[in-house]
């Protein structure tokens, strides 16, 4: 995917983001090797995302599945980060994930 950032579109493979953040009118795209940030709507980046292991799992955030380190209550854990999960989302998440 291309990201469009400080005015140069940058190429980001899908498995190097971690998770997209919704702040304001502008999204920050945080993956492995940085940070970006680009104008939009998480509501249009869900829509327009492919790849399989995107999941919205909160109003303001889409984490990439691989990444997750835990899940407790309705938080969850990327990279240190702590993310809250809706009450909507977190049932199809749980599905989502290969539970043993």
């Amino acid at each position: 995917m291309y990201l469009k950032s400080d005015g140069k579109l940058i190429r980001v493979p899908y498995s190097d983001v971690l998770y997209f953040e919704n702040v304001g009118d502008y999204i920050k795209v945080i993956t492995s090797n940085g940070n970006y940030v680009i104008h939009g709507a998480l509501k249009s980046i869900d829509a327009r995302l492919s790849y399989p292991r995107f999941f919205k799992v909160h109003r303001s955030y889409i984490v990439n599945l691989d990444y997750i380190k835990d899940i407790e209550d309705n938080t969850l854990v990327i990279d240190k980060k702590v993310i809250p999960i809706s009450r909507a989302h977190k049932p199809t998440l749980l599905k989502s994930l290969n539970i043993l």
